[in-house]
């Protein structure tokens, strides 16, 4: 009788014992990266990544690398892969609000397609997963060009009136979203503030009144006109448009006309190049056509 007591004094610890501890067979990790803000080679911010991380049992590492479009890891000087160690004895983290998870590149990664990739780890059950991003700039890199139609502050409902001149990207004056407004380094607007009036470039950190009173954040940015030292056509890597900025700080309110070519430098601390190809009409229903190289 003693002896069989003993056993099953044996066998309930050994049931107990392997309860405990993470269950290779039942632990899930699930990696959703939702977005990746916009890399700029060379840009003084870095890019913020969305997403979380959710497992069943606690996490115990979590890392991430840049892939070029091969699949090959890339060196870690071309890339700053930044995020915190949150992730300790969580099951569950933001990548943007627990981790501040961010990319940035460094001036000489060439312009192009890239994957981010997170591996997340709870005891011994990993899980990887990746998500494209695109990476603009970049000194020797060939720039990109687009061309787009822009309307002063009359024209809200027609055409875009704010740009994003890291991708050459146009919004209504309309819009409200914060995360797309702290993108916004052009504002194409008809000023009646001097005299004669005129139709400007202004820097959303200066503008005044509706609906700039409402914008959480008002980002910086600055102009110069090149038009006297610029070729555009020839203009075809970062490393040009860097030259033709030269020294010294640029304007936030520029007065602009037709075949200007204007340096922008954006919120993120880059320089693009715009060329106003033309301009229709004189007030606040103005339209512009402009071309951007980025």
């Amino acid at each position: 009788m003693k002896k069989f007591i003993a056993f099953l004094s044996v066998a309930a610890i050994v049931a107990m014992m392997s309860g405990c501890g993470t269950d290779p067979a039942a632990t899930k990790i699930t990696i959703t990266i939702e977005s990746i803000g916009s890399v700029v080679a060379g840009a003084s911010g870095a890019a913020e990544v969305t997403g979380k991380i959710d497992a069943d049992s606690e996490l115990t590492d979590v890392s991430m690398r840049v892939l070029d479009n091969s699949g090959v890891a890339v060196a870690e000087d071309k890339f700053i892969v930044y995020h915190t160690s949150a992730y300790t004895g969580k099951k569950s983290v933001n990548l943007k609000t627990d981790l501040n998870t961010t990319i940035k590149a460094v001036a000489s990664v060439t312009g192009g397609t890239y994957k981010l990739e997170i591996t997340a780890k709870a005891g011994s059950v990993e899980s990887i997963t990746s998500k494209e991003f695109t990476v603009t700039g970049g000194n020797n890199t060939t720039l990109a060009e687009k061309t787009l139609i822009l309307g002063a502050q009359g024209t809200t409902t027609a055409t875009p009136t704010l740009l994003d001149a890291d991708s050459m990207v146009g919004y209504s004056l309309n819009t409200t979203d914060s995360a797309t407004l702290a993108k916004v380094d052009v504002i194409f607007y008809y000023s009646t503030a001097v005299v004669p009036a005129e139709l400007r470039f202004v820097s959303p950190s200066i503008a005044q009144g509706s609906p700039f009173d409402s914008w959480k954040a008002k980002p910086a940015a600055e102009y110069k006109n090149v038009t006297s030292t610029a070729n555009f056509d020839n203009t075809t890597t970062q490393s040009q448009i860097n030259t033709l900025w030269g020294n010294g700080p640029g304007e936030a309110r520029l007065a602009v006309s037709t075949n200007m070519v204007i340096v922008i430098k954006t919120n993120a601390g880059v320089y693009k190049l715009a060329k106003i190809l033309s301009i229709d009409g004189s007030n606040s229903t103005a339209t512009m056509s402009v071309k951007g190289k980025y």
